[in-house]
């Protein structure tokens, strides 16, 4: 019994930076004519951080 196929993309990113960075990744999901899921991971410790600054910007000196 043969298990159907997959196409698998990942990526990363976090609060302010590009939207268009996995258009390509995106681009050859579709393109390797499999059913794709692309795997998105928001850094939330850095957009947290960049935040907290922006809140309070005495909060990160030491």
């Amino acid at each position: 019994m043969s298990l159907p196929h997959l196409a698998i993309g990942c990526a990363a990113g976090f609060g302010g930076d590009r939207t268009d960075a996995a258009g390509p990744v995106v681009e050859t999901l579709i393109e390797s004519g499999l059913p794709g899921v692309l795997i998105f991971e928001m850094l939330a410790e850095r957009t947290l951080a960049v935040t907290w600054r922006l809140v309070d910007p005495d909060a990160m000196r030491p």
